[in-house]
């Protein structure tokens, strides 16, 4: 019994937390999501290039089987699933994610479309020759080596990385408590910025920028703006806004748009989809058809138009709809309601024996969990996208969504906010004139919405259910006028906190204003 007695140990809850729970972030940080600073790789892409570099399976050699690699990367440097070693392999290969891919693969290696990749047996790989770049000179003790999982071979911790693959192919990673999202650059501007910069130390930013212009994405498409850019340089956080390229032709009297380049990270089967909706839901007159002619040339998306319609007009809104707005360097912690929380219950039980103290910290732990996803307030926070200005729940994200001038997301609600300039809306007989009450009336007819318009202490709105995914959605959709739009505006949230929710959607929609500025 004294032998048992010997081997129980009294360890606090906070020690047991704090410990185990700090060797787990700083795993997923450094060693799973976050890349390296210096080569620009995960763990799983460090290990993916090292191993078949070890295996001479370079540009200079034949093509193999794509399921050998993962074989290899899995038994000796990556004891972890082959479908995520593959989707990282493949994701090296594709040069519309990358600038410059470090993997060359014969095969069916996906689409910009979103196409899956065909299975690892039937695609072949190897190592593309600028691969050669990140690996020169690894055996001549360039670089600090480790032993791998089971102690039976030694791997890089960093990559020689002759040039900043950081920069060139960009990054993104999220993992506990924080993320982040660098946009590729050139890389001969990339190269001839770090060259200046080593000649000159304390080169300012200016100089800088005047080498490097900004990011240079895969797909093309022009950037907008100057400012997101120098913020993002000058802070480290910052973003930019990004459209595609297109030109309008006209051939034997017959006119249409031609999109050539579309944003990074945007599918392109996905807008050719969504564009096709807004001429079949009559949302702009004009639209005749929209065909994909893309091939293995490039992108060429040719929307047709009527031959009394306005090109010009056409364009301009499609451009309002479709936006690509990238995040970069983005920061944010993730666990401090449940920190706050359980600390708040640990030191209150603190003069407790160690059973009930054992008791009541598991119990603390269930609720702060439950509180952390539920009921606990988390305050509210202004925010100011796109010349829109509205008090809402702290912690919510600003995401990427097509089809929205302004989309934040939250953990338990979403807020959207589209706009519609005056101009777009003649088309539909709606002019500067009409009231708040007319166009709520025309978006809740043109989307067949079985919902009333109310207007009640100086808000406009209305309210619908929509089934998503097998689950039912609740929106409150308020009406707003800026100075050369009106504003569709909706709080979103899951029916079950409807009841939750709603008071405070409606003491929101009472914060919204708009800049002056605002285009």
């Amino acid at each position: 019994m004294q032998d048992v007695i010997k081997k129980i140990y009294d360890y606090s809850l906070e020690e047991i937390m704090g410990e185990r729970f700090g060797r787990y972030s700083k795993y997923i940080i450094q060693d799973r999501a976050i890349p390296d600073v210096r080569d620009g790789l995960k763990p799983v892409q460090r290990r993916i290039l090292y191993s078949m570099y070890k295996e001479k399976n370079t540009y200079d050699k034949p093509y193999r089987k794509s399921a050998r690699s993962v074989g290899d990367i899995m038994g000796k440097f990556h004891p972890h699933g082959d479908s995520s070693i593959y989707d990282a392999l493949v994701r090296l290969s594709q040069p519309w994610k990358s600038n410059t891919p470090f993997v060359d693969m014969h095969g069916n290696n996906g689409s910009i479309d979103g196409d899956s990749p065909a299975a690892m047996r039937y695609t072949e790989a190897r190592l593309s020759k600028i691969s050669t770049e990140m690996l020169k000179d690894i055996d001549k003790d360039t670089v600090i080596f480790a032993p791998n999982y089971d102690d039976s071979l030694m791997e890089p911790t960093v990559l020689p990385s002759r040039f900043p693959n950081l920069l060139v192919n960009g990054t993104t990673g999220i993992s506990a408590g924080y993320a982040t999202n660098i946009p590729p650059h050139n890389l001969s501007e990339v190269i001839d910025a770090t060259i200046h910069r080593i000649d000159y130390p304390n080169s300012k930013l200016d100089t800088i920028m005047d080498i490097i212009k900004g990011p240079d994405f895969p797909t093309g498409a022009i950037i907008e703006g100057i400012d997101g850019i120098r913020k993002a340089y000058e802070t480290g956080k910052g973003k930019i806004i990004i459209k595609s390229k297109a030109t309008i032709e006209t051939v034997k009297g017959k006119t249409s748009i031609v999109i050539n380049e579309i944003p990074f990270e945007v599918n392109k089967s996905l807008l050719v989809k969504s564009i096709d909706e807004i001429r079949v839901d009559k949302k702009i007159d004009g639209i005749l058809e929209i065909r994909d002619e893309s091939d293995r040339e490039g992108i060429r998306i040719v929307i047709d138009i009527k031959k009394d319609a306005n090109a010009e007009l056409i364009l301009n809104y499609l451009y309002n709809r479709f936006i690509e707005i990238i995040f970069f360097c983005k920061l944010e912690t993730l666990f401090y309601r449940f920190f706050i929380f359980f600390m708040v219950h640990f030191y209150s039980m603190r003069s407790y024996d160690m059973k009930n103290r054992i008791i009541l910290g598991i119990f603390a732990v269930v609720f702060c969990f439950f509180l952390a996803g539920c009921e606990f307030n988390v305050g509210e926070k202004e925010y100011n996208v796109n010349g829109i200005n509205v008090t809402l729940e702290d912690g919510l994200v600003e995401t990427d969504i097509v089809s929205q001038t302004v989309y934040l997301k939250g953990i338990d609600m979403e807020f959207t906010a589209l706009k519609e300039s005056f101009t777009d809306l003649e088309k539909v007989n709606i002019t500067s004139e009409n009231s708040l009450e007319d166009y709520a009336r025309l978006v809740v007819s043109n989307n067949k919405l079985d919902s009333e318009v109310i207007n009640k202490d100086g808000v406009t709105y209305f309210e619908y259910v929509k089934e998503m995914n097998g689950k039912n959605i609740y929106y409150l959709a308020t009406v707003n006028k800026s100075e050369d739009a009106f504003w569709l505006i909706q709080f979103i949230c899951s029916e079950k906190n409807k009841d939750k929710y709603k008071p405070k959607f409606l003491e929101w929609s009472k914060t919204v204003s708009f800049d002056k500025t605002s285009n």
